[in-house]
């Protein structure tokens, strides 16, 4: 019996225990932030997550459990944009107040996809964010999901024709 469709794919039980037994599962994110140089251009950023959600479907779909069963049920997302937040602010330290704001706004992991992109820019300072939720990545994978976005922007910056090469059908 298979245990992954089109669809969905079967949640660990460690997860599936982990989802009933903790009550503000919202609560539980990890960031990973940069510092940029420049801002990132918003049509880029788009199709970047839009590629890093091909390759890596688990962070575009929401858990779906009971005590006695657990699913990953993935999302269909065509329009990535409501997954990046994006702010212009007119001073520096209203940038840095606005990155502190990142951390006070969970990803509500009942209601939506596990990833969040924040993108924050001042006159002189620039922040990214990658929000993702602790429940499908640790700090490790974290790693591997920036270093795969940063080589998905880099690629889309030099071709925006570019495709991933290894799409994992969700």
């Amino acid at each position: 019996m298979s245990h992954t469709s089109p669809q969905c794919t079967r949640m660990s039980g460690t997860d599936q225990v982990v989802w009933n037994l903790v009550g503000d599962q919202d609560l539980f994110c990890i960031w990973a932030i940069a510092s940029l140089t420049e801002p990132l251009q918003d049509t880029l950023l788009e199709q970047s997550l839009k590629h890093l959600l091909q390759t890596i479907p688990i962070l575009n779909a929401q858990p779906v459990t009971t005590w006695f069963s657990g699913k990953w049920q993935f999302l269909a997302k065509e329009d990535v944009g409501e997954l990046i937040s994006r702010v212009q602010a007119a001073n520096d330290a209203e940038a840095e107040e606005q990155l502190q704001q990142v951390f006070t706004h969970p990803i509500n992991a009942k209601d939506a996809a596990m990833i969040r992109l924040h993108s924050i820019d001042g006159p002189e300072k620039h922040y990214f964010v990658i929000q993702v939720h602790h429940l499908v990545v640790d700090g490790e994978g974290l790693k591997r999901i920036c270093a795969q976005f940063a080589e998905i922007y880099r690629a889309v910056y030099r071709d925006p024709s570019w495709e991933p090469v290894h799409v994992l059908d969700s």
